[in-house]
């Protein structure tokens, strides 16, 4: 049952980038996070020291790393972004790969690399942690799985 959740929420994630410039961006990503996430979920990162812990924070966080994508996307500049499932060793783990191309502002090829960890209980993500990321870009704005407190 969680490998069909894990599914959903990822086939989620890449519709912000099919369906980015129809909508807003923000407002389906706030959909995800009420739909797939537990209220006190507890999301981490290699990247940066503490958690960010609940929904509400969740929100704010998958907002400002997302926003490259939807600016790039009203731009209509040209992007892929890809997910690949990895297995885990324990039935309420999941894993994936993701990759994520796009133009940056100044017209240069940028790509960010990262992986996700998602622990599953009752059909919702309790517990999500962010690889450290892989960026090639020379644009300074771009930053992925950056989880920092407010």
């Amino acid at each position: 049952m969680g490998a069909a959740h894990e599914h959903a929420l990822n086939a989620a994630l890449a519709g912000l980038h099919a369906g980015a410039g129809h909508g807003s961006g923000f407002e389906e990503c706030q959909a995800i996070v009420d739909r797939f996430y537990a209220e006190h979920v507890q999301v981490s990162s290699d990247a940066t020291p503490g958690r960010l812990i609940g929904k509400g924070r969740v929100k704010q966080a998958l907002g400002t790393l997302l926003a490259p994508l939807f600016a790039s996307s009203a731009d209509s500049r040209p992007m892929s972004l890809r997910c690949i499932p990895i297995d885990a060793d324990r039935h309420d783990e999941h894993h994936s790969a993701w990759s994520l191309d796009f133009i940056d502002a100044a017209g240069k090829r940028a790509s960010v690399h990262w992986s996700v960890r998602r622990i599953w209980r009752r059909g919702l993500v309790v517990h999500e942690h962010f690889f450290e990321s892989d960026l090639h870009t020379t644009c300074s704005h771009v930053s992925m799985a950056r989880v920092s407190r407010p």
